[in-house]
């Protein structure tokens, strides 16, 4: 091979490297006009080759590498390199290639010098792991442990024997019971979903383990975190076992940069190469190694194997062939980490908000108001950019879509501040109208939304775009280095489109890449492309009018599809926030022609009609569909097959309107349903199932009377009836007087004070109203909320006189809340099923938390989850109060059961808009005490005396 110029040399390898010569420069401590010099040829042989091995090191170069750039610089080769007296430090460059000594094991170091080493590094390791990264603004005031929550995980595949003993039915486990089962693990997950974070954690758990009781324990582990970024360009190019030792601890030790400049390393390699510790490995990031790199990547990870006692966990998208590393590693499983559940967001929104719940609410009201919003919310990553719009005061916006060009201006500025570069403005203008377009290709191409397009179409349509060729230019101005490619930028350095495999006929989405597998690219996230295609329409509407060939493509019929209701809903908030702008003219136009139409509106459009009524846009054009709104709204809610959104959208609307259903309305137009006399099946089959001191009971034939019970929850209309006229009246209140909980008209009541952990404690306080819960919870056809369960029994006792005042008891019958056996019977009906449909658990027929609703819904919503009997809402959307106190070791209790103090707990029943599947049975069982537990509703039982 011919010699390269030092110019032509150090180029070819930078070119190679994750690095731009900044970066370089200042990674390997050398000045950065000195490396540019030498790239732009103008030095041609430097003065020492110090600088030059500092350069090459950093490169992470091979000997024969280092050889060629010195021999490109006019020296001799590593071996021939002169060392003067007294020149350690040109000694210890040479070392990295040409060891002179073998490195001292940990427990061969002086006493004085190891413990403290090791000690150093532990603190050194958990204070940068439980540091905020950059993109976080400079005034929080806490680090990621206040704010981090358990990550969850599902098992994608298990290379065990038994994949049953390490993941017992395949179901999501927390990941410290996942970590124990499977020694070595590929953890992978779309980007932003927390795997580094889970490193993260586990990296400062395990260092503070090691701590708590020091002298080090010998079984505890000793954590290294390396990004496979850091370590692949430090490899040569056919690692041996040796290389790959040193090139981990070179790359582990550069997570510590407060200690001593190469003591982590020595230690690092101390423990590699003669483990006196178990080690834990975390290794983040297959899918940021790029080029040809992954193929001496692989290599090395194979010598991993052969270190004894060593746990460990690799991170990697899904599309960045994970099975070779899985298959690299040994590992025993891959699991996939799961999205954020709603206790999760709200536990890590008050603990970032500690102390300032304006806030807090402020961007909970945000997750209420919208589910694609929630939805977005339960990704780590895009939940900390909304957290920090909170912070800066940009998230409380009437305009919906200013809000999610502040959410995505942040999300694309992230990965440059975590580099410490400001993005240009000019490359953020043109990076948003080459979303734009790509959002409107996707939702009209052959006339169709969808979701995903293949890879290859879109990296075609992508470099038609002019603002391709500027993202590729300002690239290099801004960056330096390598660049993958425009569709590279959105996937893997942005966190906004990714690529995943389908097959080619079916269309579903695959984990790995067979010969009949199409790339598809998608937007990570459906919200942004709603709102990418809202804000591409009213650009070319607002540069043309109503010429834009885009809004006539639309009134061909276009809008039927209820995707297109987001896309729709943002436009009204916008049309709401600017009366002055063009958004109700597109409004009108884009929505006429299905006004003018003979059939009759499509659901999802009457919710927007609707929304434009309830905000009092005034659009005359739309006045013949708005007058039998509420009409087509309840119309919405009461159709089984109304899409989720809709049905949720038309229940909220109706509470503002005026929901047209007497028994919602009117507690004398209660809708009671008879439940007949008759043995049922009583308990489950799941004995550990439920909290841990309250299982399910156990499976019993059980005869019950006949007895009525509430078709519905009783709503805060229906509350508010019974708050004017029963907190006054004693006779009401005989549990509690007697307690000292009620006087003159008020009860005092357990209210939550978040703690800073994100867990919720309590006060005592005395009120007379239900505890304030915010929008959407207090709409009127909402169920009832923020009361405890001497309030619910208030009430059913105030409703029991009001109505036997009427004649409206029969003889021998009371009002009460039913006991927790009514309650199960009236569920599950007489053939024991497990929900109140069936004994599979269907998602899309209850309000459970993986709707990410984040509220419940209106009374109702759910009428393809009604029980045999047709009781509605009975699994999800709120817990419910019985009037069955728990005693420990009693399967039921209809009669002379204990009265309650305060702290009494009392049976809940029916899983909440906030509870995984489990807790959504019929035979589940909670409890909360008498005083507290704000989120439980209730409903009424006519029952024989």
């Amino acid at each position: 091979m011919a010699t390269r110029t030092l110019a032509e040399c150090l180029g070819h390898y930078l070119a190679r490297s994750l690095y731009n010569p900044a970066q370089l420069a200042e990674l390997a401590g050398v000045p950065r006009r000195t490396v540019a010099n030498w790239l732009a040829g103008s030095v041609a042989r430097p003065r020492t080759w110090h600088d030059l091995l500092r350069v090459a090191r950093s490169l992470g170069l091979g000997e024969a590498e280092t050889n060629e750039v010195l021999r490109a610089a006019g020296f001799g080769p590593l071996a021939s390199l002169r060392v003067e007296v007294g020149d350690k430090e040109g000694a210890g460059l040479i070392a990295h290639w040409i060891p002179s000594a073998p490195l001292q094991p940990v427990e061969a170091l002086a006493p004085a010098d190891a413990a403290p080493l090791l000690r150093s590094y532990l603190v050194a390791l958990a204070a940068e792991m439980a540091r905020l990264p950059a993109y976080y603004p400079p005034q929080v005031p806490f680090t990621l442990d206040r704010i981090a929550q358990q990550t969850h995980v599902c098992a994608v595949t298990s290379l065990a024997p038994h994949p049953a003993d390490l993941f017992p039915g395949m179901r999501p486990l927390p990941w410290t019971q996942a970590a124990a089962r499977a020694k070595r693990a590929v953890v992978i997950g779309h980007g932003g979903i927390g795997k580094t974070h889970l490193l993260r954690q586990e990296a400062v758990s395990a260092a503070q383990n090691a701590l708590s009781a020091w002298p080090i324990h010998p079984r505890a582990e000793v954590p290294l975190f390396v990004r496979l970024a850091d370590l692949a360009p430090l490899l040569p190019g056919h690692p041996r076992p040796a290389d790959t030792l040193e090139a981990m601890a070179r790359a582990a030790a550069l997570q510590v940069p407060t200690l001593v400049a190469g003591s982590a390393q020595r230690l690092l390699s101390a423990l590699l190469t003669q483990p006196v510790y178990p080690l834990l490995l975390l290794l983040d990031g297959w899918d940021e190694v790029d080029g040809a790199l992954p193929m001496r990547l692989t290599l090395a990870l194979t010598h991993l194997r052969s270190l004894p006692a060593t746990r460990i966990v690799l991170t990697s998208r899904p599309e960045a062939g994970y099975e070779q590393a899985a298959a690299a590693l040994l590992a025993e499983a891959v699991v996939e980490v799961q999205p954020l559940a709603i206790v999760q967001v709200q536990r890590f929104v008050r603990s970032w908000f500690f102390g300032r719940r304006d806030l807090e609410w402020s961007l909970r009201a945000v997750l209420r108001d919208s589910p694609e919003l929630a939805q977005l919310a339960a990704t780590p990553l895009m939940l900390t950019m909304l957290a920090i719009l909170a912070e800066l005061g940009q998230i409380a916006t009437a305009d919906k879509m200013e809000l999610y060009n502040r959410l995505l201006r942040l999300v694309l500025e992230g990965r440059w501040r975590v580099h410490n570069l400001q993005l240009p403005e000019t490359r953020v203008h043109a990076k948003l109208r080459l979303l734009q377009n790509i959002a409107w290709r996707l939702a009209t191409h052959t006339g169709t939304w969808h979701s995903q397009l293949p890879a290859a179409e879109i990296e075609l349509f992508i470099a038609q775009l002019p603002a391709a060729g500027r993202l590729q230019a300002t690239w290099f101005d801004s960056w330096g280095g390598s660049y993958g490619g425009v569709l590279w930028e959105l996937t893997s350095w942005d966190n906004l489109l990714r690529i995943e495999t389908a097959d080619d006929q079916t269309g579903k989405n695959t984990a790995g890449r067979g010969a009949g597998s199409v790339a598809q690219v998608s937007f990570l996230h459906p919200a942004f492309q709603a709102y990418l295609v809202a804000s591409y329409l009213l650009a070319r509407f607002e540069e043309e009018s109503q010429d834009a060939l885009e809004v006539h493509h639309l009134q061909t019929g276009k809008l039927e599809q209820t995707e297109w209701l987001q896309v729709l809903r943002l436009l009204v908030a916008h049309a709401r926030a600017y009366p002055e702008r063009p958004a109700r003219a597109l409004l009108a136009t884009l929505l006429l022609p299905s006004v003018r139409a003979a059939h009759p509106l499509p659901n999802h459009l009457a919710v927007i009609v609707g929304e434009l009524q309830a905000a009092a846009v005034d659009l005359p054009e739309l006045a013949p569909a708005a007058a039998t709104i509420r009409d087509r709204l309840l119309q919405a809610v009461q159709e089984p097959q109304t899409e989720l959104r809709v049905r949720v959208y038309s229940g909220r609307l109706l509470g503002g309107l005026g929901d047209p259903r007497p028994a919602l309305r009117d507690v004398d137009a209660l809708d009671l349903v008879e439940i007949p006399a008759g043995a049922f099946s009583l308990g489950g089959d799941q004995p550990s199932a439920g909290e841990p001191d309250v299982a399910d009971l156990p499976r019993q034939s059980v005869h019950l009377p006949a007895f009525w019970i509430g078709r519905y929850l009783v709503t805060n209309a229906q509350y508010a009836q019974f708050m004017q006229e029963g907190y006054e009246d004693p006779t009401f209140w005989p549990e509690a007087r007697a307690l000292g909980l009620w006087r003159a008209g008020e009860v005092l009541r357990a209210e939550p004070s978040p703690a800073p952990n994100g867990q919720l404690l309590f006060r005592l306080v005395w009120t007379r109203t239900p505890h304030v819960m915010h929008w959407p919870f207090d709409l009127p056809n909402h169920p009832a909320q923020g009361i405890n369960w001497f309030e619910a029994r208030a009430f059913v006792r105030w409703l029991d006189a009001r109505r036997r005042s009427d004649g409206a008891i029969p003889v021998g019958y009371h009002l009460d809340l039913p006991s927790e056996a009514q309650w199960e019977k009236a569920a599950r009906g007489p053939d024991g099923r497990v929900y109140p449909w069936g004994n599979d658990f269907a998602p899309d027929r209850l309000n459970w938390s993986g709707q990410m609703l984040h509220s419940p819904t209106a009374t109702g919503s759910f009428p393809q989850g009604a029980s045999p009997y047709g009781v509605l809402d009975m699994a999800g959307n709120m817990m419910e109060w019985t009037r069955t106190v728990y005693t420990p070791g009693s399967p039921y209790d209809l009669d002379g059961q204990p009265p309650p103090s305060a702290e009494t707990p009392i049976v809940i029943r029916g899983g909440a808009y906030y509870s995984p599947a489990e807790s959504c049975r019929c035979a589940f069982r909670s409890t909360a005490a008498a005083i507290g537990r704000l989120t439980c509703g209730f409903r009424v039982a006519l029952a024989p005396d």
